[in-house]
């Protein structure tokens, strides 16, 4: 019987490998092993270094939480949990709120439009005629509980077509919020200048706060931006105006 042939050997369509191709191919598998293995150690070195950097993170967002709670008592801003519009020409929004005021620290929403044919022969400016609402908000109470309300909702242009929305609401570590929101999407600059101002330290109390507030009030007002705290800082505490 005549020799096999290793059709696929290294030196080509029907030649047998010689040794020198053999070693080569060795060599070839042995460099492979080597690749995943530095490969696996790179991707467990970086996993580690990538947890390390949020635990980092949750630390750093632990303490900006710590220092906002001194001054979450005078927070008055309601967090709306359901929203519905009955879709008739000029009609408000209704709302229902969590239990607790709160800021929002984070969110991502986002509209899915629906494009309807019909409509936009009739309508040819209007282009987004219906669509859906998806998103999630972090949320800090005034008890300085981080929440993430996950929401969900439709809307439409046509006219007598209710729009509404509501949000499933569950509590969220410092972790899990890192992990959900990166750095530059947590805002606390709405916050970061009444601290500012009063200089806050972990004996503060609620009165000392409040004359620093008072102060910043002052100076938004004087420079023409009161309105910009209105809704924000329970009025009643800071005095009336």
């Amino acid at each position: 019987m005549g020799e096999y042939l290793n059709c696929n050997g290294a030196d080509g369509p029907g030649k047998t490998p010689s040794e020198d191709s053999l070693r080569r191919t060795k060599k070839v598998r042995g460099s492979d092993q080597i690749l995943k293995k530095l490969l696996a150690t790179t991707y467990s070195d970086l996993q580690a270094i990538s947890e390390r950097e949020l635990r980092a993170r949750a630390l750093a967002l632990e303490k900006r939480i710590k220092a906002l709670k001194l001054v979450m008592p005078l927070i008055d801003v309601p967090i709306p949990i359901r929203g519905y519009q009955n879709g008739e020409e000029d009609s408000p929004w209704e709302y229902r709120y969590y239990d607790e005021p709160g800021i929002v620290l984070a969110e991502e929403i986002k509209e899915d439009n629906y494009f309807d044919a019909d409509a936009h022969e009739l309508f040819p400016m209007m282009t987004q005629i219906s669509g859906r609402y998806e998103g999630k908000r972090l949320v800090l109470t005034r008890s300085g509980s981080l929440l993430e309300l996950k929401i969900a909702g439709q809307w439409s242009n046509v006219l007598g077509e209710p729009c509404t929305w509501k949000a499933e609401i569950a509590p969220i570590t410092a972790e899990e919020a890192v992990r959900e929101y990166d750095d530059e999407s947590i805002r606390f600059f709405a916050i970061l200048p009444f601290l500012l101002y009063c200089n806050v330290e972990e004996k503060a109390s609620v009165e000392d706060i409040g004359k620093g507030l008072q102060k910043y009030r002052e100076d938004m007002i004087e420079a023409g931006r009161g309105r910009e705290i209105r809704g924000f800082i329970k009025m009643s505490d800071l005095g009336n105006g």
